[in-house]
């Protein structure tokens, strides 16, 4: 159990650092405008994503299997 509770957080820094090399790797190949227009593109699909997720939650899109 104990390594299990340890690779959550030994992930998440993985994933991290892993991240972090990647844009170190590839900032030099984007200007300002470049990055701009991978902002607006990532925001949108985020906005998209929880919109979606919001009106599947308004109107109870979701449902979890009753084993009662």
């Amino acid at each position: 159990m104990i390594v299990g509770f340890a690779s959550i957080p030994l992930g998440a820094l993985v994933w991290w650092y892993g991240l972090t090399w990647v844009i170190d790797k590839v900032k030099e190949k984007f200007d300002v405008n470049g990055i701009l227009i991978i902002n607006k593109v990532i925001g949108s699909i985020v906005i998209l994503f929880s919109l979606l997720v919001l009106v599947g939650t308004v109107f109870n899109l979701y449902h979890l299997p009753s084993y009662y």
